[in-house]
């Protein structure tokens, strides 16, 4: 997965492709694989100063925001390195720690420094009591000197989001210490008391305001997502249940009734809320989950306007769409769970949690389709296949719906 270059096809149509693919990845953890150089999907988008692609992979794909490189260098970094203003924007709103550092114990903020003098600091603190103050700020490219303008611009970005004056790289040294102009910089800082600045971010914009681009992106998704499909279980009614904390909605009113896990990915049920219609503009159906809350009471376009759940009032952290179960995909899934049905620890390590989710998808590649508690041991003509105590009572395949001529057992 790469971003496009700024020669290629419009970006727009990469976005909502992307969007396409993000909505229904059930292995959520490809999105953070790394290529061989050791850049993730993040780093591209980053490096290619994307950040509709940036809030696409993040929003929908739940991409880790502080993944390293072979460097030990996140997207934030490489996006300060090139004075991309907009990617290091939406990385930072979306909950990019800008006291990360690389393998050589440098920071953004360490990067940013090492090409600020002391004029473009004082620009860069003047904003800030500009943004306090409300006023609109000028346009980063819009001066004489575009480069510095973008690097005044993230450096006031890292100010603002909390970057520490006080890390000390593996050299010793702060990042006013590899300044050009280290004293004069020191003595500006003491003056305007800023070495301990640390500003709320949510005073100057929504955290995650999306793009016209995404927002676009987001739309598609929501209206591709309602096509008429039935349940997966009996194929007779519409899909009309969501379930909770997944977000799948895979069957009708009556079967969810029969149902303990997600036939989607297993998940325990521990609620089933019919789909009804947007609680804010009542002309399109609900395909928005709130979290951390768990509530879906909103569609895309109404979501997108909401900073908190319009059912409980807590605060909004991100928002994820509902995932409408196509038939043909209902036993395809795999599972961001463990053996044990619960969610894996944040604690974990991604490297670690990454590999129980690869362990789990080999394992339901084995398991049956129909009851999940036995291996498969009988396939069909058409290829699937299931446990011979299920196998026994179909007489159709479960998951492309083909009457069942053959039924072959398989030994180990």
């Amino acid at each position: 997965m790469s971003a496009p270059s700024n020669n290629s096809q419009p970006v727009v149509v990469h976005c909502s492709a992307l969007a396409i693919i993000l909505t229904y990845l059930s292995r959520h953890w490809v999105v953070n694989e790394k290529r061989t150089d050791g850049l993730a999907p993040l780093h591209v988008a980053a490096l290619e100063n994307q950040p509709s692609l940036l809030q696409l992979l993040i929003r929908l794909g739940r991409a880790d925001v502080n993944i390293t490189d072979s460097n030990q260098r996140t997207p934030l970094h490489l996006a300060v390195t090139h004075w991309f203003v907009d990617a290091c924007e939406i990385l930072l709103k979306s909950g990019a720690n800008p006291n990360r550092a690389d393998k050589n114990g440098d920071t953004s903020l360490h990067y940013v420094m090492r090409s600020i003098t002391a004029d473009l600091l004082k620009r860069a603190v003047q904003s800030l009591d500009s943004a306090e103050q409300g006023q609109q700020r000028t346009s980063v490219v819009a001066g004489v000197d575009a480069v510095a303008d973008k690097k005044v611009e993230i450096c006031r970005l890292l100010i603002t989001y909390g970057a520490d004056w006080n890390i000390r790289n593996d050299s010793g040294e702060t990042p006013l210490d590899v300044s050009p102009e280290a004293d004069l910089c020191k003595a500006y800082l003491s003056e305007c008391k800023l070495v301990n600045y640390a500003a709320n971010a949510s005073m100057f914009v929504r955290a995650d305001a999306p793009t016209d681009m995404v927002t676009d992106s987001l739309k598609a998704v929501s209206l591709n997502a309602h096509v008429e499909d039935q349940c997966v279980v009996c194929g007779k009614n519409g899909l009309e249940v969501a379930f909770a904390p997944c977000g799948h909605v895979c069957t009708c009113t009556s079967c969810a009734e029969l149902l303990k896990c997600c036939l989607q990915c297993r998940a325990t049920i521990e609620k089933a809320t019919k789909v009804g219609m947007c609680v804010m503009c009542s002309k399109q159906k609900v395909s928005t989950l709130f979290h951390p809350c768990g509530h879906y009471c909103a569609c895309a376009e109404c979501a997108l306007l909401m900073n908190k759940c319009v059912c409980c009032r807590t605060k909004i952290d991100s928002v994820e769409p509902l995932v409408f179960v196509q038939r043909s995909e209902a036993s395809s899934s795999v599972p961001d769970r463990l053996n044990n049905g619960k969610e894996n620890t944040r604690n974990d390590s991604s490297e670690l949690s990454k590999l129980r989710q690869q362990l789990q998808c080999v394992k339901d590649q084995t398991a049956c389709p129909v009851c999940f508690d036995r291996t498969k041991n009988m396939v069909f003509l058409c290829g699937h296949g299931c446990c011979q105590l299920c196998g026994d009572r179909i007489t159709e395949c479960p998951i492309c719906r083909r009457r069942i001529d053959k039924k072959i057992l398989t030994y180990d």
